[in-house]
């Protein structure tokens, strides 16, 4: 086997850190979106805070795998190079295993998955708007007790809102043929929260019926 080439190897190590960085960066640039996605909903000032939370535990786990897969990745590539192994020949050999046509049909999943992520803005937009101007024009007539209402159409809100995220995940990952098992367990979730949500909905709604405002 041939000396390995200490610039290459260098070079490539440096990549190899920089992929890590890239990675943790488009995660990053996935998270904000989504949680800016749900954020821009009709939601309480209590659950944006509950989200602010959530995103700022989120970030802290993702920073805290940046730093697990730098020190991995530095770790590997330093023993290889120490050992007079070549990392470059390591990842042609792995390069050379990716069936033809792997990054073509990455790239249109991609695609596919930026097409669903926009249209689903577009149409949680577009139901929001209806729905609030249907709820003020329910309060309005001044039939049912306001609470009521309220808590009629957040739940409406909720069950959209969280049905479409869910579907999102889900679709994301039934794209990709090895979390064909996530993608299950989460399109088992997506079921189960659309049956227990329409099951409270109609509670919630037929004890705005029962309760007219006096």
């Amino acid at each position: 086997m041939s000396t390995p080439n200490l610039y290459e190897e260098l070079l490539l190590f440096a990549l190899l850190l920089l992929g890590v960085v890239g990675v943790y960066i488009l995660l990053k640039l996935h998270y904000i979106f989504a949680f800016g996605l749900v954020e821009k909903t009709s939601i309480s000032e209590s659950k944006k805070a509950k989200i602010q939370k959530m995103k700022k535990y989120l970030f802290f786990v993702l920073k805290a795998l940046l730093v697990i897969g730098l020190m991995g990745v530095l770790i590997f590539g330093t023993n290889m190079l120490l050992e007079g192994e070549s990392l470059k020949t390591f990842i042609w050999e792995y390069w050379a295993k990716i069936p033809e046509g792997f990054w073509l049909s990455l790239l249109f999943t991609l695609f596919r998955i930026a097409v669903l992520i926009v249209v689903s803005r577009y149409l949680l937009k577009t139901i929001y708007t209806f729905l609030n101007k249907h709820e003020e024009k329910t309060i309005e007539k001044k039939v049912y007790k306001n609470r009521n209402i309220k808590t009629v159409y957040e739940r409406v809100h909720n069950t959209i809102k969280y049905t479409v995220v869910l579907g999102i995940v889900y679709r994301i990952t039934h794209f990709f043929s090895f979390l064909e098992r996530i993608s299950e367990v989460l399109l088992i979730a997506l079921i189960l929260f659309f049956m227990i949500s329409l099951f409270l909905f109609g509670l919630e709604l037929k004890n705005m019926f029962q309760e007219r405002d006096t």
